[in-house]
């Protein structure tokens, strides 16, 4: 990811994204030329690329969070650099594991249970 960074001066964050038959539960991310465009909101039953949840992040980019109030990078400030051309996609192979629902997280479980590394 770091490589990703660097090849673009003006980023301040490298966004894995991955691609889904079903991003409806997701949302979507525009990427166009390597460069977040938009998030566009969950509930469309589309085909397209998702937040895979991995990033690389510049200090500089750290240090313009307002430290005063809690924030969120994926809804307070990504939309904010994606605008600014500050936010650039690393495109990854699926599949995605998303540990965020009991389902995804016993899924990950038998994934990693039968893998080489597991």
């Amino acid at each position: 990811m770091d490589t990703v960074l660097e090849q673009s001066s003006n980023a301040w964050t490298a966004l894995a994204v991955t691609h889904v038959a079903d991003a409806a539960r997701f949302g979507t991310v525009e990427v166009v030329g390597g460069c977040v465009q938009a998030f566009l909101e969950k509930g469309r039953a589309t085909a397209g690329w998702i937040n895979a949840g991995l990033y690389a992040i510049r200090r500089a980019a750290i240090e313009t969070i307002p430290r005063e109030r809690p924030s969120s990078l994926e809804m307070d400030h990504f939309p904010r650099w994606a605008i600014e051309q500050r936010l650039v996609a690393l495109e990854v192979p699926p599949p995605l594991y998303d540990i965020g629902t009991p389902d995804g997280w016993a899924e990950t479980d038998r994934a990693l249970a039968i893998s080489p590394m597991g």
